[in-house]
């Protein structure tokens, strides 16, 4: 993938990804805005925001953006993490004035009309209750809490119901002005797109955003508060996830991590899958995966059974962390899980919209551009001694282990103390 870079005037970048034989472009605004960056005060508000954008500009109601998007023939969305805000359209390649326009209204002009905070912020909380009553999601929370307690990195992206009730159309302008300034600011778009073109509308439609500072981070310090969580919920299944030490980002180890977790937990040749599901039939689902951020990283194996299995579960998967801890992984699995992760890299360049996701992440977090062709021959160079070295990276640490069942908490901890040496 080659790619076209220019700054404007005012600090904003612009990114351009080139396809020419295709008739659509995706295009994002992205902003260095994202829930680590929030004080407690303010946890939710980069989510809510992304939600209040829609809501209405000063030439433009809500409707009138929905209608017209529709009009346009573009598909829009938005989305927010830790580290990012980015609203984005794919849309055929004539409409890209009338696209670019009107997201840069969108997020330039946005009203933040009281009587749509108040709707909204009913919207945002119905989402929070509909994840709280997830519990592959719920235990995803109270893990992070425990894995990250004194930084903002522990805390979800959604917020707490309080911190909606009482964001004020004050609190969004001044947010805005703090935050959605030209050096935060970064825009990607990939297609049937002309990089001068863009760049001449950019240099236009975004003249009056303000130059300000760009958002500066820290590590967060990864410091367990306890080796064992649990919620109750009224819930079938005992929702599991058994964390370790990860690597960021930019770590030169993630492309022995990335094929370490395709074999030990990626996919169904994957030996957790195999082991848990296929031979013990414990559980339907049971994935491992490394979560990495800008300066953090953590390793999750997350698994969901009854909770009468927990002891055999428990005991099952750190029972092949100990293998894999001794043994490391063979060269077919090395082979396999590398060909595996550069197929899907293949394809996935055949997507606007994910190849303008990779621009935009690679630009707003800091992160090292690098080719799909590097990546691929990154990949390919992983030996079975890299692999090793990650294993023992990760791996020889002790783990915690979060839990969301319908059982009490001390009745959870006896069943499973034994399999995690608690």
């Amino acid at each position: 993938m080659h790619y076209e870079k220019s700054t404007l005037s005012n600090g904003i970048t612009v990114l351009t990804d080139t396809m020419p034989d295709v008739r659509s472009i995706a295009l994002g605004i992205w902003f260095r805005v994202g829930s680590r960056d929030e004080s407690e005060e303010l946890s939710g508000m980069s989510h809510f925001m992304e939600h209040m954008t829609f809501k209405g500009t000063e030439k433009r109601s809500s409707l009138d953006i929905t209608f017209e998007l529709d009009g346009l023939g573009a598909e829009s969305n938005a989305f927010t993490g830790k580290e990012a805000t980015c609203y984005y359209a794919r849309f055929v390649d004539e409409k890209l004035e009338p696209c670019l326009e009107l997201l840069a209204d969108m997020v330039l002009h946005s009203k933040f009309d009281p009587a749509e905070i108040a709707m909204e912020s009913k919207v945002v909380i119905e989402e929070i209750a509909r994840s709280e009553d997830d519990p592959s999601d719920f235990v995803h929370d109270i893990q992070q809490t425990n894995e990250f307690p004194d930084s903002p990195v522990g805390r979800r992206v959604l917020g707490s119901r309080e911190n909606i009730e009482r964001f004020t159309q004050e609190d969004f302008v001044r947010f805005r002005d703090e935050r959605y300034i030209a050096q935060n600011c970064f825009i990607a778009a990939c297609g049937n797109v002309e990089h001068e073109r863009l760049v001449e509308l950019c240099e236009e439609l975004f003249k009056d955003m303000p130059q300000g500072q760009r958002t500066q981070r820290s590590a967060a310090v990864h410091a367990p508060v306890e080796r064992f969580v649990a919620a109750k919920k009224d819930t079938e299944q005992a929702h599991v996830i058994i964390t370790f030490p990860g690597i960021k980002a930019t770590d030169e180890d993630r492309y022995a991590a990335a094929i370490l977790f395709d074999a030990f937990g990626g996919g169904m040749s994957s030996r957790l899958f195999q082991e848990i599901r296929e031979r013990r039939g414990l559980v339907y689902t049971v994935l491992a995966s490394g979560g990495s951020l800008e300066h953090e990283g953590i390793s999750v194996i997350y698994a969901g059974t009854r909770a009468s299995n927990l002891p055999e579960l428990v005991e099952a998967i750190m029972g092949e962390v100990d293998k894999l801890r001794a043994d490391g992984l063979t060269a077919e699995e090395l082979e396999r899980s590398c060909n595996a992760i550069v197929g899907s890299l293949l394809l996935s360049q055949e997507s606007t919209r994910t190849r303008m996701i990779k621009l935009g992440r690679y630009a707003v977090t800091n992160y090292p551009y690098v080719s799909v062709e590097e990546s691929v021959a990154n990949y390919k160079a992983v030996t079975l001694e890299d692999t090793q070295r990650v294993i023992e990276r990760i791996f020889s640490a002790e783990p915690t282990i979060a839990i969301v069942s319908s059982l009490e908490s001390d009745e959870v901890f006896e069943l499973v103390k034994e399999g995690m040496n608690l």
